[in-house]
């Protein structure tokens, strides 16, 4: 399904024309969730992309998506189809994080060689190619101009036969197996000419044929391959009624691959238990906790270390909600259904520096027996860059290629 041709702005969004350059960046959604058939995103400020210089990385391989597969990224042929209206009320766009009526993501900028940006999309002028910023992909279609040039397959140098080889082949046949005098007296080594005309081996490689096998097309590098969301699956805890505090569950560990701060953490609880986590260090044990917290899906009340609230709504006992944990340099939120619960900042507390520079563990407890944690997922993004135990080798030398997994 093609998109228009033409972006409308309409008075209330604020239209700005940049150039494009390495220290200009744009808010941009990221997808991390489904909630009650809608999907939920992050924002996430991503440097603008430098389309050029992609294309001079090694093993350059756009990927293109369509209204057929576009799911496997995150997203939805619906939500691309809107993605045009330049209003607050833009449907499909339920951002967790993002201001009133997510002006941040909504507002659509005119950006140099990139067309017109808008929730981290850019459509390229007078195409319906619409590329990703955090994915690196394309929707619809691919312009010319960012095509991979085909690699020439070099032709091999013709194989030749003169009369002269002819001859000498003639006149010096190889000896059968069964003559005696092979073991004894071997015939003398051949010529280069007898050789290739008796043998008919493939023709000496000319020097550009030569430099092809030796140095066959490029492929892409663990750099341009880096995934950023992970599914951790589900469990079931024990419960820790009765105990003063919470029983977390050693054996259900989560590892958390981010290196840094930056991270997101989502699943879907049922309202009928409260679900207790910590967060430590990769070697930490749940005592040792840098960041602990409530979810009240049983009694309403959310907490993250010495910070809490408690939700003064009617609690639908049995009901879905789903959880996200949104993790910056600045501090930490808790969203329930897209509404922050509670906050505490970085600079308040001291668990930025054990937990900024390896990956982590988070440990699960609840309330009431038998309760389950589904749909548990974590994504790793800070400015583009995917931070991840994975990718912390090459995080520095270019920016990684954002691949999505559904979640």
């Amino acid at each position: 399904m093609f998109f228009k041709k033409t972006i409308i702005a309409l008075s209330s969004v604020i239209l700005t024309a940049l150039s494009q350059g390495d220290d200009l960046k744009i808010d941009a959604l990221f997808p991390v969730g489904v909630q009650g058939g809608d999907l939920l995103y992050v924002k996430a400020t991503v440097p603008l992309p430098d389309l050029d210089e992609i294309m001079k990385q090694p093993g350059y391989e756009p990927k293109l998506y369509t209204e057929n597969n576009i799911t496997q990224v995150g997203w939805t042929s619906s939500f691309l189809n809107n993605i045009n209206n330049t209003d607050s009320s833009n449907p499909g766009v339920n951002c967790i994080n993002c201001d009133t009526k997510n002006r941040a993501v909504l507002d659509v900028a005119a950006l140099n060689r990139c067309g017109y940006c808008s929730c981290g999309w850019c459509r390229y002028p007078n195409t319906c190619c619409y590329w990703n910023i955090c994915g690196r992909y394309w929707y619809n279609c691919i312009p010319d101009i960012f095509k991979p040039t085909p690699i020439p397959t070099p032709t091999p140098k013709p194989k030749t036969t003169s009369t002269t080889t002819t001859t000498s082949s003639s006149a010096n046949p190889p000896p059968t197996p069964s003559s005696s005098s092979s073991s004894a007296n071997p015939p003398p080594t051949p010529t280069p000419s007898s050789s290739s005309s008796s043998a008919n081996p493939p023709p000496t490689p000319t020097p550009s044929s030569s430099s092809s096998s030796a140095n066959p097309p490029p492929t892409t590098t663990s750099s341009l391959s880096v995934d950023c969301s992970f599914s951790l699956g589900e469990l079931t805890v024990a419960g820790s009624y009765g105990n003063r505090v919470p029983n977390y569950d050693v054996n259900q560990v989560k590892v958390i691959p981010c290196t840094g701060l930056n991270f997101v953490i989502s699943f879907d609880v049922e309202q009928t238990s409260d679900v207790y986590f910590a967060i430590t260090n990769k070697n930490g044990s749940a005592d040792q906790a840098q960041v602990i917290g409530t979810i009240g899906s049983g009694g309403g009340t959310y907490s993250l270390n010495q910070s809490s609230y408690t939700f003064k709504g009617v609690l639908m006992s049995g009901s879905i909600s789903k959880i996200t944990i949104v993790s910056t340099d600045s501090g930490m939120t808790i969203y329930k259904d897209s509404t922050s619960m509670v906050s505490i900042l970085s600079k308040d507390f001291t668990y930025a520096s054990s937990l900024s520079n390896a990956a982590k563990n988070i440990y699960f407890a609840a309330y009431f027996d038998d309760t389950k944690i589904a749909n548990l997922s974590v994504t790793c993004l800070n400015n583009g860059f995917c931070e991840t135990q994975t990718s912390s080798s090459t995080k520095s030398s270019s920016r990684a290629l954002v691949t999505l997994t559904p979640v």
